[in-house]
């Protein structure tokens, strides 16, 4: 079992600078012996075993000491690069953060850390609230769920000159294939921590294939920006006999309803799409949203990402494929839900984070913000799914079906008051829960030690950075009973070492006593509304 932490915050030195990890290079199990891994990260025989992650590291617990934030980008690299390198089992750590439980006599919480708050910027937030690296996730749990069986008999494939690449060289792309015979997928990424990076330009990729090579893209190069790794298909059958040669789009899943095959593809940010289907095998295709080319050997298509593009291929034998290009911030926002034996493509339109379920007695759609949703769906959503007035049809928004649900708008009281400025009392109506499924309070502060108290006990705490304090209050709200939380701030100092964690502008000015004043930059509630629209048999 492997485990990979590109930051480091349990260093005990305040003045410790990290240096760019080896996490984000692709790397083969299959080439052990070589300068890559002499450093001793395979020290087994890696025939015999599967390359397994126990601990990849989804997030990173902010300590005393050191409070970086893990930017989503970083934890959707890290497991595509284990992806890329041969990894076929992802497990992290933490996927889901918590709240360490309080002993009889003390805290439970390891040395620096919080005594209660363990969020460790897990794609799943302390109070299961879905933080950015949740989506970033999903997009490869999606491919895998679909393609993974693909993809994990198939070895790894590194370009010359591999092991040379250093984590500094961040002007050089990082890629690699897992392929066999002709068919696989390509990695490539350009995110690497603690280090500067450029977007790379005039990017060509020669794979070299049974029946000779295969360059991408046609003509002229690749542009990828700062930050993003891509998953593209190499040879990838659609159908029977029909093969899409590659594209510069990303897997995002398949649905199959009605003897009908639905691909949906995304756009890596920045990115520019072309699909390129081997002529053989191909009775036609057709490209609604983009341009078309045909060429002796190849159809190229050169789709603009979009709810109203649609690529449609058919095979010799008549069996048509249908194709759907997002953008990378639509396919951020879909869920793959089955209902009624069909499956389908949902993407929530919200400016909070929302998130979709679907078991057989229906679908089940949490958002938090506006009490107002707007939900797209592809194909169309049954008719036997009870909407019992909280679900509207709008039309149609290019291929997607357009639907809005509505909740009442949350308004219970609630109150602030600031007896000190280091002292901030909550208090919320006995009713604060009344049309909502949980509410969080959103504290924007610049301060060294955040704590809340209920009652004179310590319920919740973080140490202060540049993100806001999430705290779910579902989890301390009795019914019938008014809820009184006090937040207490302590001051960082002016010469504390934490300071190169905050942005320069956000800091206060230093007071007489050498501390920075405790600055509550904004407080706010935010609602999370939950609609179940069940399922007629």
């Amino acid at each position: 079992m492997h485990a990979a932490y590109p930051f480091t915050p349990w260093e005990p030195d305040p003045a410790f600078e990290p240096s760019p990890s080896r996490e984000f290079l692709f790397r083969s199990p299959q080439q052990p012996e070589s300068d890559w891994w002499r450093a001793g990260a395979f020290r087994y025989p890696v025939e015999r075993y599967p390359y397994a992650y126990c601990e990849l590291g989804a997030g990173i617990q902010m300590t005393y000491l050191h409070r970086p934030q893990v930017p989503p980008e970083c934890t959707q690299a890290l497991a595509l690069v284990a992806l890329g390198s041969g990894c076929n089992w992802l497990g992290y750590y933490m996927y889901h953060g918590g709240s360490n439980p309080v002993g009889r006599h003390s805290f439970f919480n390891e040395f620096t850390v919080p005594r209660l708050s363990y969020d460790f910027q897990a794609p799943l937030g302390e109070y299961g609230q879905l933080h950015p690296s949740y989506h970033h996730l999903r997009l490869l749990h999606l491919f895998l769920a679909e393609f993974g069986s693909q993809l994990a008999p198939l070895p790894v494939v590194l370009p010359p000159g591999a092991a040379a690449v250093k984590p500094q060289m961040t002007g050089v792309l990082r890629y690699a294939a897992r392929a066999q015979q002709g068919q696989g997928f390509l990695f490539v990424n350009t995110y690497q921590d603690h280090a500067g990076g450029q977007d790379l330009e005039g990017i060509t990729l020669e794979v070299l294939l049974p029946e000779g090579r295969l360059r991408l893209p046609r003509e002229g190069g690749l542009r990828l920006q700062w930050g993003v790794s891509a998953i593209f298909p190499i040879g990838l059958e659609l159908a029977n006999g029909l093969y899409l040669r590659y594209a510069t789009a990303q897997p995002l899943t398949v649905l199959r309803a009605d003897g009908r095959t639905t691909l949906a593809f995304f756009a890596p940010e920045g990115l520019r799409t072309e699909f390129a289907f081997a002529r053989e095998g191909c009775q036609a295709l057709a490209v609604v949203g983009g341009r078309m080319l045909e060429e002796r050997e190849t159809l190229y298509a050169w789709p603009e990402p979009g709810l109203e593009t649609r690529l449609e291929a058919t095979s010799l034998s008549g069996e048509t494929v249908e194709l759907l290009v997002l953008s990378q911030d639509q396919a951020l926002r879909c869920w793959k839900v089955k209902l009624a034996g069909g499956e389908y493509l949902l993407l929530a339109e919200s400016e909070g984070t929302a998130w979709v379920d679907a078991e057989e007695e229906g679908l089940t759609i949490c958002w938090q913000g506006e009490s107002q949703l707007d939900l797209l769906s592809y194909p169309r959503l049954p008719a036997t799914l009870e909407k019992v007035g909280l679900l509207a049809e709008c039309g149609q928004q290019g291929l997607f079906w357009r639907y809005r649900l509505q909740r009442t708008p949350w308004q219970a009281r609630w109150s602030l008051e600031q007896p000190e400025p280091q002292v901030v009392r909550l208090r919320l109506a006995a009713e604060a829960l009344e049309g909502v499924h949980d509410l969080f309070l959103h504290v924007d502060c610049v301060a060294d030690v955040e704590q809340a108290f209920l009652d004179g006990r310590l319920v919740a705490d973080c140490f202060g950075s540049e993100q806001p304090w999430v705290i779910g209050l579902k989890r301390f709200l009795r019914p019938g009973q008014e809820l009184e939380l006090i937040l207490r701030f302590t001051p960082l100092r002016a010469d504390a070492p934490v300071l190169r964690y905050f942005s320069r502008e956000r800091l206060p000015a230093p007071a007489s006593d050498g501390t920075l004043p405790v600055t509550l930059r904004a407080i706010r509630l935010v609602p999370e509304y939950r609609v179940q629209l069940e399922q007629h048999r």
